[in-house]
């Protein structure tokens, strides 16, 4: 693995420059967490759980069940059911229709995750600010460390293809909260670098309603000889996309060589002319030495 100080910064492309901050960034958290590991993750996990509890005590819900006297997991497992989220649906109302705050958690609440609707009617799971800044910390910071302690420099070398979209805006709630899909939040949380950091164009990464993301995302890694690496929720997504490219391949081909979009592919007007317009920057990828 190459050393952060061994690397001139002034010689990366600006996606090299954005991806170094990262590594830099994540290694640290990387680090840490490995550092966890060689301790005693449980005794880490039950000092959480104490804080998480000394935080929100004075909440409804932690009056309730009475979260001031709880000091072990003893004392959590005696005062506390096991719940499911009908449990917390009356909160969860109260909460997103009525603004209300301090029920079940003390912490700002700015997003609700979207839950997949496979059991029945998308449920709104409450995600505060703390535990968002958690989520990126472990799943985005903590990726870069590990990309970088495996690849190291390498991994600077070219853009990522994500397969993980969000949305032209995500919807609200009556609360003012965002309320999608944790994928969803996590893509829009990287917004102002996605241009940077992925092969797809952002007609792709937070696209309209019936847009053919698979073909853009298909399109746009094949036309970049540098990517380095993909990024998804579910790998699934990964095998469902590798199956488009093999069924559509022709398609594609012609669509980078012509600059064009074959007009079977679902996109709006303004994308399609938008991406269109791009012929000459396509032609760069495929003939830059």
């Amino acid at each position: 693995m190459t050393d952060f100080k061994d690397v001139d910064a002034d010689a990366l492309s600006p996606v090299g420059k954005i991806k170094l901050e990262e590594a830099v960034s994540g290694y640290t958290v990387y680090k840490e967490f490995e550092e966890m590991l060689k301790g005693d993750p449980a005794k880490r996990n039950e000092d959480f759980l104490m804080q998480l509890l000394q935080d929100n005590k004075d909440t409804e819900y932690g009056k309730k069940y009475n979260f001031a006297d709880i000091h072990s997991i003893e004392d959590y497992q005696k005062n506390v059911p096991v719940t499911r989220y009908d449990d917390y649906a009356e909160y969860i109302l109260r909460m997103t229709e009525n603004g209300e705050s301090n029920l079940i958690c003390a912490y700002p609440v700015n997003h609700y995750n979207k839950s997949s609707g496979t059991m029945g009617k998308p449920q709104k799971i409450p995600m505060s600010d703390k535990a968002l800044d958690l989520f990126m910390k472990y799943i985005t910071r903590y990726l870069d460390g590990y990309v970088w302690s495996k690849l190291g420099d390498a991994s600077l070398c070219g853009k990522t293809m994500a397969i993980t979209e969000s949305a032209v805006e995500i919807p609200k709630l009556k609360c003012g909260a965002t309320y999608s899909a944790v994928s969803v939040k996590w893509i829009d949380q990287l917004r102002k670098v996605a241009a940077q950091l992925y092969s797809s164009p952002s007609e792709a990464l937070f696209p309209a309603p019936n847009t053919n993301t698979r073909y853009l995302h298909a399109r746009f890694a094949l036309m970049d000889k540098d990517i380095v690496g993909a990024t998804v929720t579910f790998y699934s997504f990964f095998l469902e996309l590798m199956r488009y490219i093999e069924n559509n391949w022709q398609m594609l081909v012609d669509d980078i060589e012509k600059g064009t979009i074959d007009m079977s592919v679902k996109i709006s007007d303004e994308a399609r002319e938008l991406i269109e317009k791009n012929k000459a920057n396509a032609r760069a990828c495929r003939t830059t030495p």
